[in-house]
């Protein structure tokens, strides 16, 4: 029976522009030799890294940055990746290049009569291409020539979006529409139609050599199937923690069913599982650069209205992980006083005392405080700051001004960002 691990083995990535890093992953293949490529469209070039994370090569989509991958060739946006032996296969609008080695020896392979935008690729064991589209499965020979077309019809449309190979050349495709796993002999005969998931939630399907499916939904929920169908354990799910996903669209396993890789665009990431049982400790190798990182000063400081909105208000902010305080000083003040200098220091100051929790982001971790500011006077005006309770750590001072009495004219503009 096999067992997802609760954490990934590796992380790699993180938002950026320099070596190993993504900022619109478009997909990823593993090679023969148990390397993660991974094509970035923003950046223009693949990315090819090792076992332990670090880079092993990059090659650009043109010559202007580096190191072609095709040289003396431009690439246009890559769709899909796959590899079968020594040979990288990069597919684009309507062609296939077919690199091979260092990329010396490259073909482009037009796909003829491809109808529909290309969604996945794969080679099989005796290279056809499979070319996958919104509802068919389009095969072709080696030098690009039609052979068939395997077709999902049916409404709604199953936008496939990912496949996999599996045991005895049999085709795993993902309609996502349906929430299925639509299986294929190699002669394009349906085989089942495995329901794995509700409708429109099913976002990308790999196989192993024994026959296990493993799935991703629109959740992020990761899932391992027997071959009936029957989920034999699962996890993972929404979010930036190690081992949760924003939208995972493609999932991938090594040759002999050691790793799973799961790609998190949205996250700027790529996930390493180790599927041998060994228990492992995650190897972060995600570096971003991070224009607005939170610190130890409060940033993001909000105030809105709290469980009773004619005495409280509730006050969030953000800090670095670290900042574990969540303090408030809170001081009544009149129309005469020096609003540009508060005394703190003053025996009127109340001070609160809230909560926090740490959130993982796509750009990096941070701790989100809040509390409640209760007992507030109809008409009344504020001033308040939060923080850590040190000097340091301390927010600029901020004001409330309270409602008045029901019996005044009270005006409210409303300003929003659409």
């Amino acid at each position: 029976k096999r067992q997802l691990p609760a954490q990934p083995a590796l992380i790699l990535g993180g938002y950026g522009e320099g070596s190993g890093q993504f900022q619109q992953v478009a997909t990823a293949t593993l090679d023969q030799n148990g390397l993660v490529v991974v094509a970035d469209n923003r950046l223009r070039r693949i990315t090819w890294f090792g076992q332990d994370g670090h880079v092993s090569d990059t090659r650009y989509y043109d010559s202007t940055d580096g190191t072609p991958v095709v040289p003396g060739e431009d690439l246009l946006t890559v769709r899909a990746l796959t590899s079968s032996g020594d040979r990288l296969y990069i597919g684009q609008a309507s062609s296939v290049w077919e690199i091979e080695g260092a990329g010396q020896n490259a073909r482009e392979i037009p796909l003829a009569d491809l109808e529909g935008t290309l969604r996945d690729l794969v080679v099989d064991q005796e290279r056809r291409i499979l070319a996958l589209t919104d509802s068919a499965v389009n095969v072709y020979d080696s030098l690009g020539q039609p052979v068939e077309v395997w077709s999902l019809p049916g409404d709604p449309s199953p936008r496939c979006r990912s496949m996999s190979l599996g045991p005895e050349g049999r085709l795993y495709v993902a309609a996502r529409s349906w929430g299925q796993v639509v299986v294929f002999d190699q002669q394009g005969n349906l085989l089942s139609q495995i329901a794995v998931a509700e409708e429109g939630e099913l976002r990308s399907v790999a196989v192993d050599n024994l026959g296990h499916i493993y799935v991703t939904e629109q959740d992020d929920i990761l899932k391992v199937l027997d071959s009936e169908g029957t989920v034999l354990t699962q996890g993972g799910g929404r979010g930036s923690a190690p081992g949760q996903a924003l939208w995972c669209p493609k999932i991938l396993l090594d040759p002999e069913n050691r790793r799973l890789v799961q790609v998190d665009p949205s996250n700027y990431r790529i996930q390493v599982y180790d599927l041998t049982g060994r228990e492992t400790e995650t190897l972060d190798r995600v570096v971003s650069d991070i224009r607005f990182p939170a610190t130890q000063k409060p940033d993001h400081v909000v105030l809105t209205l709290g469980a009773d909105p004619d005495r409280n208000r509730r006050v969030t902010w953000r800090t670095d992980v670290a900042t574990v305080g969540s303090e408030a000083m809170v001081l009544k003040i009149s129309s005469e006083d020096d609003t540009s200098n508060v005394d703190w220091n003053s025996p009127a100051v109340r001070k609160l005392a809230g909560s926090s929790v740490e959130y993982y982001g796509n750009l990096g971790s941070f701790r989100s405080h809040e509390l409640e500011v209760g007992e507030l006077e109809s008409g009344a005006q504020y001033a308040y700051r939060v923080g850590t309770g040190s000097e340091q750590g301390w927010s600029e001072t901020r004001f409330i001004r309270m409602a008045p009495q029901p019996e005044e004219q009270l005006k409210v503009v409303v300003l929003g960002d659409s």
